[in-house]
């Protein structure tokens, strides 16, 4: 986001009104160095992207194989009980 705004800045004021200033060494040297800073920061918002989506399914899968597990348990005491409590009735 800061990038973008020093992009604009860069734009807006140092447009290209002369030829010898857009052909600058310097000038161009600057603008190589924005896109960098720009990319870098757009392969960084997007690796923390693809990291937040594969954290939450890999999180997601977890919990539901831990709730089916804790579920299942759950019922296999339900049905001892049940049977156990048939037991002391008879």
């Amino acid at each position: 986001m800061h990038t973008i705004v020093v992009w604009v800045h860069v734009l807006s004021t140092h447009r290209c009104e002369d030829e010898d200033r857009c052909a600058a060494d310097s000038y161009q040297e600057a603008i190589d160095i924005l896109w960098n800073i720009q990319i870098c920061f757009v392969l960084f918002a997007l690796a923390n992207l693809i990291k937040s989506i594969v954290a939450k399914f890999l999180s997601t899968a977890f919990y539901r194989t831990a709730h089916f597990k804790k579920l299942q348990d759950a019922i296999g005491k339900e049905h001892f009980l049940q049977v156990g409590v048939r037991e002391l009735m008879i």
